[in-house]
């Protein structure tokens, strides 16, 4: 494994995709328009904002999802470079490490959740927020295999 190199791409799982979301959007907010539509022919006037706020409160959440949808997290071993780059709601940050001098730590927490932490020169990264606690496992045995210090 010196010689080659090594790499990682996670992304969050988006099951949607933003045309599709467009969709479910419409078909919820033509229901409960017509559901709120036939209250107020009824009398009942006052459905009609609060489906208008039920449908904002869905075109927010839609939008927050959405800001998430390009994340990822990219782990690179390249002869004696561990570079990381994640990207978060828009946001990118870029740390590099020499290979050798890693630490590769698999930190459990409370409730059994795992941790991936790849430490050096005093510096921190979390690695795996996208995987499972298995894969997390996976990739931390098999770094600790590439890189120099591993307890």
């Amino acid at each position: 494994m010196l010689g080659s190199e090594f790499k990682v791409f996670t992304k969050p799982n988006c099951s949607l995709n933003v045309a599709e979301q467009k969709k479910v959007f419409a078909v919820i907010a033509g229901f409960a328009l017509l559901v709120a539509f036939g209250f107020t022919v009824a009398g009942a006037w006052l459905v009609m904002p609060f489906a208008g706020l039920e449908l904002a409160a869905l075109a927010a959440a839609f939008y927050y999802v959405n800001g998430n949808a390009d994340d990822y997290e990219s782990l690179q071993i390249s002869g004696d470079r561990l570079v990381i780059e994640t990207r978060s709601r828009k946001r990118i940050e870029r740390v590099e490490f020499n290979r050798y001098w890693v630490r590769v730590v698999l930190q459990v927490l409370p409730g059994g959740i795992q941790r991936l932490l790849l430490c050096s020169t005093g510096k921190e990264v979390g690695f795996g927020r996208y995987l499972s606690d298995e894969q997390r496992k996976a990739l931390a045995k098999e770094l600790k295999g590439i890189t120099g210090l591993s307890y």
